[in-house]
């Protein structure tokens, strides 16, 4: 149970947020700039793209 707690406060702790909002930023520009490029514009076949999100308010609550 100290693992699951000792987990469980890595996640939440201020550190991890951070580099989360990071790396949330950092992949959604990298997204933005290939769907502006047209990387996913096809005339032919196409594959979807799921993008999971998590919806927060302000405060960083679901």
């Amino acid at each position: 149970m100290d693992d699951l707690r000792a987990t469980v406060g890595r996640a939440l702790s201020a550190e991890t947020r951070e580099t989360f909002d990071q790396r949330v930023a950092e992949q959604a520009a990298d997204l933005r700039g290939l769907i502006d490029a047209g990387a996913f514009n096809s005339s032919g076949f196409a594959v979807g793209l799921e993008c999971e999100l998590y919806g927060v308010d302000s405060d960083g609550h679901l």
